[in-house]
């Protein structure tokens, strides 16, 4: 496809990301950003994030948009070894991280990763290699192998959904991943027989995954024509407003997806990580939009990265404080479907990670505990933000 300038290419890529895949748009934006990072030279951290949401709600079709891109690295599965092998018959550059170094690895399917028995040593291999972009090891038949400098990637993947558990491991671990959960699209039954009938009159849907590449190949090639050594950022032009709220959000990502052991207080990562994080990806947000500088509307991505990637029941219940302002258990019961133990249950972690307070009442007869949002998170109900909520 021929293009005259950086701006042309990316207005025609979403015109038919938006006419062949109108459902997905969004979620797309935000993978092209994660790949686009990569020419982004002040950026030096991982960043991985996964796409979550139930069977044939597109996040196979978003990785599949970007499977041409040179600098993705394919892979249906992967092992712990993989990343390393120790095996004395296997040379260094076979393994996984020798191939890591300015990809991006895409695995569409992580089911199978995240549910076998290797899987807490697969995530602590990950993470450390997010953490730095560095991985040695040391075994009886090779010696030392790997790298100390660290490998500059991006990780993204496909999965119906995080389980407490895996969340709990991920962060007694340390977070170092991030989620973009895909909406249910809630439908009529007549809808539905609308959707299905239009596929036999419009492109089958090879037809338009090729579309959508080839705009997406174009694109990234358009950068590298522009921005042959990448790009240094200035942050002079960063709005301030902008950068100030995704610290903000920072803070409250970190509390969301606190893990509560048994005993002693909440275990909160720290948020410089994080922020390094969220700032990365607005960075990128705003460099395919064809900016050198952050605006506003990369506080879009920002919010649907920070309640994404918590813990679901949290950031509904932040989005009913938000809407609601306040409410009762029992009102919070009829909107949640949860029992009474667990709403108690849940009130009491809102308010020991600082994000709610509760306020005792007089009842007819007898009081009750109303939540609202703690004043600290009252800059979420500015005007500016609550399109987001």
């Amino acid at each position: 496809m021929a293009t005259q300038t950086f701006t042309d290419d990316l207005k025609i890529l979403r015109r038919s990301v938006v006419r062949y895949f109108p459902d997905l748009a969004d979620e797309l934006e935000i993978v092209l950003a994660v790949c686009a990072s990569l020419k982004i030279n002040n950026i030096s951290q991982p960043q991985a994030v996964w796409l979550l949401g139930p069977p044939s709600s597109g996040k196979t079709t978003i990785l599949d948009c970007i499977k041409s891109l040179p600098a993705v690295l394919w892979r249906d599965d992967f092992s712990a070894a993989s990343i390393l092998s120790a095996s004395a018959g296997m040379a260094e550059e076979d393994s996984l991280l020798p191939q890591l170094n300015n990809h991006v690895l895409v695995i569409p399917e992580l089911a199978p990763l995240t549910k076998n028995k290797e899987a807490k040593v697969l995530l602590s291999y990950m993470t450390r290699l997010l953490d730095s972009g560095s991985f040695v090891r040391h075994s009886g038949s090779t010696g030392r192998i790997g790298f100390t400098s660290p490998q500059r990637f991006n990780w993204l993947g496909a999965l119906v959904d995080v389980s407490p558990a895996l969340m709990q491991q991920m962060g007694t671990m340390g977070h170092r991943l991030f989620m973009i959960r895909l909406p249910v699209q809630t439908r009529t039954f007549d809808d539905r027989t609308r959707a299905l009938t239009r596929l036999t009159k419009g492109r089958p849907y090879e037809a338009k995954l090729e579309v959508v590449r080839r705009m997406i190949l174009a694109f990234f090639q358009n950068l590298d024509k522009y921005y042959p050594d990448g790009v240094s950022w200035d942050s002079t032009n960063d709005d301030d407003f902008t950068i100030r709220t995704i610290a903000n959000f920072t803070i409250l990502l970190t509390n969301l997806r606190a893990t509560f052991l048994k005993q002693g207080p909440p275990l909160i990562e720290h948020e410089n990580r994080a922020f390094q994080f969220l700032m990365g990806l607005a960075k990128s947000c705003a460099f395919i939009s064809g900016r050198s500088h952050i605006e506003p509307q990369e506080l879009k991505t920002t919010a649907r990265m920070c309640l994404d990637s918590a813990v679901p029941w949290r950031s509904d219940m932040l989005r009913l404080l938000i809407n609601k302002n306040n409410m009762s258990a029992d009102e919070y019961v009829s909107l949640s479907g949860c029992c009474a133990a667990t709403a108690s249950i849940r009130f009491r972690q809102m308010v020991e990670l600082g994000i709610a307070k509760i306020t005792t009442e007089s009842g007819t007869t007898k009081p009750y505990n109303r939540i609202s949002l703690d004043e600290q998170y009252h800059w979420l109900l500015d005007k500016r933000l609550k399109q987001y909520f």
